[in-house]
């Protein structure tokens, strides 16, 4: 379990930097870990935690989705300057947005898990 979280705090961190591609690469690889049992986690953490993976993935790909259909407005050259400023200014408030999140549904997870524990 402990290394459930390792994964979170790991694409918190690089969705932080606005290393989206990397973000996408770890999720990926995050997710098959888990979904092939490589990582051994209770049905209901695994859970949790997969979801956790597939919302940053499908997050990024969708900011970048975002800039190809930026990238397909532009009328020509003389908008160029302007799109990379936008581009820059987005893509940092939507990693800061998708490391929120994550970081949200980490802690959620965590108080859950603990309140399991403490129950039992």
């Amino acid at each position: 379990m402990l290394v459930a979280f390792a994964f979170s705090i790991v694409l918190i961190k690089t969705s932080l930097l606005g290393l989206s591609g990397l973000t996408i690469v770890l999720a990926a690889c995050f997710l098959l870990l888990i979904k092939r049992n490589i990582i051994e986690l209770r049905s209901a953490v695994k859970t949790k935690f997969c979801q956790l993976y597939q919302i940053a993935l499908i997050t990024q790909l969708f900011g970048y989705v975002i800039l190809l259909a930026k990238l397909l407005l532009i009328d020509g050259w003389h908008d160029l300057p302007l799109f990379i400023a936008s581009h820059i200014v987005i893509h940092h408030v939507w990693s800061a947005f998708i490391a929120a999140t994550l970081t949200v549904m980490t802690i959620v997870n965590y108080l859950q898990l603990k309140a399991q524990q403490n129950a039992i």
